[in-house]
């Protein structure tokens, strides 16, 4: 009875051995050259590791950025809103009739301020309108009211390259209403 004969894969650099049916191992033949091949050092190697780091910080850097840009536009937005509605009140109390008629009274610098600024002390303001300062309120034709609106707002959070606003950003937002 016969064995098979068994073979092993030639790998690069190694000896290669085969079994005879007897079953005794014997050598054979040897690769030339160099048994492990070696890479040369280059002067970049890691390279990439530090430039996609490097990217990393720069692209969460802008994303800061831009939420804390984003979230000055809504506050701007509010403020704005704000002094739409106060100088809608304010023109609502002059006097004016909705319905087609004619003022009955002239709008006052005076009447504007203190419609504004009971606007403000109201029990229904938001927490965020306790910061909010009148600049200007008044009414230059008697029949519309400007109101300007001011407030600081600070910063979302408190990034090293947002420092000369560590302070705070100063918003401003004017609101013109005319009685028709």
């Amino acid at each position: 009875m016969t064995r098979p004969i068994m073979t092993a894969p030639v790998v690069a650099g190694s000896t290669v051995t085969g079994t005879t049916e007897t079953g005794s191992a014997e050598p054979g033949p040897r690769e030339t050259g160099p048994t492990r091949r070696t890479r040369e050092p280059h002067g970049d190697d890691g390279s990439i590791a530090i430039l996609t780091l490097g990217w990393i910080v720069v692209v969460a850097i802008a994303v800061l950025v831009v939420a804390v840009a984003s979230d000055l536009h809504v506050q701007r937005m509010r403020l704005s809103a704000l002094a739409d509605e106060i100088a809608l009140t304010a023109v609502g109390s002059g006097g004016a009739s909705y319905f087609g008629g004619e003022s009955t009274r002239v709008l006052t610098d005076r009447a504007v301020s203190d419609a504004a600024h009971q606007r403000l002390g109201s029990v229904g303001a938001a927490p965020w309108q306790g910061s909010v300062e009148v600049l200007d309120a008044s009414s230059n034709d008697g029949v519309s009211a400007t109101v300007t609106l001011g407030r600081d707002v600070p910063l979302l959070m408190h990034l090293d390259v947002l420092t000369p606003w560590s302070d705070g950003v100063a918003l401003t937002a004017t609101g013109t209403a005319r009685s028709s």
